[in-house]
């Protein structure tokens, strides 16, 4: 007689389920946060935001508050 191991679909239905509330988030993040909001977005991280900060410094000093 042979031994049958029963097969756990519990961590990829996990995975699945956390794909589609990520997604379902990014989509609506945007409309929450502000522009100048960097930091644990797509395209917006903390280096993106001083390199921002580093252009407008440099190219419009008056525009940037100390």
């Amino acid at each position: 007689m042979a031994t049958i191991a029963t097969i756990s679909l519990s961590a990829h239905t996990a995975k699945i389920v956390a794909k589609i509330l990520r997604r379902r988030i990014e989509r609506k993040i945007d409309d929450v946060l502000g522009e100048n909001q960097f930091g644990f977005r797509r395209g917006k991280g903390t280096t993106d935001a001083t390199g921002t900060y580093s252009i407008n410094f440099i190219f419009a000093p008056h525009t940037c508050s100390k």
